[in-house]
């Protein structure tokens, strides 16, 4: 390249303008040294590697490979390319790095690349997700043996904002959904209701939309999020009720999982299984602490209630309490708890009753009155008592393997003592034998005129008219017989006797014990007798 001047109006003493001679001083030659060129520009993408949770997107213990493209628009090869590029805290495991790259202090390094501009030159290197979170990726052209008329390659990479097309940020989408489902029950019965609420928080860092619920306990399926579009960092929240059944509460828990889907920008599936809220602790032992199971716990409250019976049987029926004689009992075993109760048996420490039936198993409110049965013989000390008491015991175990036990209650005592505190009375069963003998004899008489026990007096007799009443001395002799005694116009025995020849009538008996033998007939029709010793005193 050459100048001079070309004309000048003044007199100029060592040149002539314009006479194209180099070696005068109003002319100049140069000529520049023009080096390549090369318009480089970087872009970086990401691609899942290895789906550690296999849900088809990018997620946290996934392993994703980064792609670093530099493109060459020329118009000249590029020799002596340096990139970097910085790896940020939530990427770890970095390897498989191409190219000869290596890392250091979080950044990995090319150096001395060749980028043609016919073919872009493709960086690669994987890393393991290990944190949710918007972690962004910067690279950079750091060096390069040409120039780039639009950038100026760095030394070293930056965290800043990209403004050339030699530097670029990356940011991996990673759509992910957390959803927390937590449960509160109305009562501890059949039909109660557990009210569960599902909260779902986008913590990716894309939108999420489309988001509904899948909870099989429920029946909820596709269950409406409010709302259900959410940026990262939104929450949504959605409801719904279970009602308790026996089953529920024979086991004394409620266990389930609810699973949570959206859509990512890109149309994928989102899904998360549903965490008790504690996503610190791993409660099901499956090493991840997000998908613990909700557990619900519903009250136990195992009961039994034991009623027993009994009633008198008259074995000889000669209406009086004899020993050999029976109580026969019955006995009602009421499941009055929430729990269904098996293996219940029943137990009666009475000496000498025989108890029949059982096991049984009772489901909650079930009542059994036929199973369990028992009978028992009087004894001599049982008629001198005239009564016989006792109580039962039932024991049964609950769905745990606890006993539940209860003493029996007299549902005819009305003191109702509650010895365990569980609601219904334990009152023992009392059966009293006590004869109802309508007639009352009288087994002494003092006939001395004065008033006094002058006659033998059989109370109750009256109310049977067809009876005869015999009295025999201590040889068997009768002394005295009449019919209908204590009825109207009959003579009572006044100590004189009215027998046979052996003994003179109307004569009064000695002082002394004597016999007595009655035979008298009921309303039934039924023939009864008594007899025992009448004492004669003066």
């Amino acid at each position: 390249n050459t100048a001079q001047v070309a004309t000048s109006p003044n007199n100029d003493p060592d040149s002539t303008p314009g006479n194209d001679i180099e070696s005068e001083d109003d002319q100049n030659t140069n000529t520049p040294t023009v080096g390549q060129t090369s318009d480089l520009s970087l872009a970086k993408s990401a691609v899942l590697t290895i789906d550690a949770d296999t849900n088809t997107v990018i997620s946290v213990g996934d392993t994703v490979t980064f792609s670093i493209t530099i493109s060459n628009d020329g118009p000249n090869d590029a020799t002596g390319v340096g990139v970097g590029d910085i790896i940020p805290d939530g990427y770890t495991t970095i390897g498989s790095i191409s190219n000869g790259g290596t890392l250091s202090g979080g950044v990995i390094s090319w150096s001395s690349l060749d980028v043609i501009i016919t073919t872009p030159l493709v960086l690669t290197y994987t890393a393991v997700i290990t944190d949710t979170g918007n972690y962004t990726n910067f690279a950079e052209i750091t060096a390069s043996d040409n120039v780039d008329p639009d950038s100026t390659p760095d030394n070293t990479p930056d965290a800043d904002t990209p403004v050339e097309d030699d530097e670029t940020n990356y940011t991996i989408p990673v759509p992910e959904l957390t959803l927390v489902k937590t449960g509160i029950t109305s009562g501890s019965n059949v039909g109660d209701i557990i009210t569960y609420t599902f909260t779902v928080t986008n913590t990716g860092n894309v939108v999420v939309s489309n988001i509904v619920i899948d909870d099989m306990l429920t029946g909820s399926i596709s269950l409406a999020v409010t709302p259900s579009t959410l940026a990262p960092g939104e929450q949504g929240l959605a409801t719904a009720e279970y009602a308790i059944s026996q089953a529920d509460i024979n086991n004394g828990e409620v266990i389930n999982s609810a699973t949570v889907m959206g859509e990512d920008p890109n149309g994928d599936i989102v899904i998360d299984v549903s965490d008790n809220g504690d996503e610190t602790v791993d409660d099901n032992g499956d090493n991840d602490p997000t998908n613990d199971e909700t557990i619900t716990d519903i009250e136990q409250l195992p009961n039994l209630a034991l009623t027993k019976t009994g009633i008198y049987v008259d074995v000889n029926g000669d209406d009086l309490p004899n020993v050999g004689d029976e109580i026969q009992y019955t006995f009602t075993v009421e499941n009055t708890g929430n729990v269904d109760i098996t293996n219940i048996v029943l137990t009666d420490p009475l000496t000498g009753i025989v108890v029949t039936g059982g096991p049984i198993d009772l489901a909650a409110g079930e009542i059994d009155m036929t199973t369990f049965t028992a009978t028992y013989v009087l004894t001599a000390e049982d008629v001198l008592l005239g009564e016989v008491l006792n109580q039962a015991t039932v024991t049964g175990q609950d769905p745990n393997g606890d006993d539940v036990i209860d003493l029996s209650d007299d549902p005819t005592d009305t003191t109702d003592v509650d010895l365990d505190n569980d609601g219904d009375a334990e009152d023992e069963t009392v059966i009293e034998i006590l004869s109802d003998d309508p007639i009352t004899i009288y087994t002494g008489i003092t006939p001395n005129g004065d008033g006094i026990n002058d006659d033998f007096r059989i109370i109750g007799l009256r109310n049977f008219p067809n009876n005869t009443l015999r009295i025999y001395n201590r040889w068997g002799v009768q002394v005295f017989e009449e019919d209908g005694y204590e009825q109207p116009g009959v003579e009572l025995f006044k100590g004189i006797s009215n027998g046979r020849v052996t003994i003179s009538q109307n004569n009064k008996l000695p002082v002394g014990t004597y016999y007595y033998v009655l035979e008298y007939v009921t309303d039934t029709g039924r023939t009864m007798n008594k007899a025992g010793f009448l004492y004669i005193n003066m």
